[in-house]
């Protein structure tokens, strides 16, 4: 008898994609929620044409997932890839400067290197890592693995009438449990 003889509409693998893009909301909305609103994957509009938006803010916006097929630690595993946009968005209006954009871009970029990371001889971690969590359990469960980013960030500013744009490329990769 196989372990999974149908697959219903409603079952989400553990490690999958829909709860790892979850967990990095989790994780982002963690580091920056309490200053900036941090909007995730919003509502498929356009940024600029959404109304009411708080600025400054941080849009984020998955835009693609790499398998890589091939198996590890005993075919249990496997790795994958996901890259992501992340906007800094400020606005003239709102009084918002380059000066500013490149603060923010600073803080992001900070937090992206620097979680899960323990400095030699530190007690203390700088920004929690980006802990993977199981979203179908109530309450959430850790599945005890982690995101890491990968390097070669891409970025580049955009301005679009009164509205100041960092955009971020980050890749995030982690190990996906086939099976246990």
């Amino acid at each position: 008898m196989a372990v999974y003889d149908k697959i219903y509409a409603d079952l989400i693998f553990p490690y999958g994609e829909e709860n790892a893009v979850a967990s990095f909301y989790k994780w982002m909305n963690a580091v920056f929620g309490d200053t900036y609103a941090v909007f995730f994957d919003h509502d498929g509009t356009e940024f600029t044409t959404k109304k009411l938006t708080k600025f400054p803010s941080i849009t984020v916006q998955q835009i693609d997932t790499q398998d890589m097929v091939t198996s590890y630690i005993g075919g249990k595993n496997n790795h994958m890839q996901m890259l992501f946009y992340i906007y800094f968005n400020h606005s003239l209006k709102s009084g918002g400067t380059r000066r500013l954009l490149r603060r923010g871009r600073d803080q992001i970029m900070t937090a992206l290197k620097l979680a899960g990371v323990q400095p030699k001889g530190a007690t203390d971690i700088i920004f929690p890592p980006i802990e993977l969590w199981d979203f179908s359990k109530s309450p959430i469960a850790s599945l005890g693995g982690y995101m890491t980013v990968s390097p070669g960030v891409q970025q580049r500013f955009i301005q679009e009438d009164d509205v100041l744009q960092q955009e971020l490329m980050v890749s995030l990769s982690y190990m996906e449990r086939l099976y246990t």
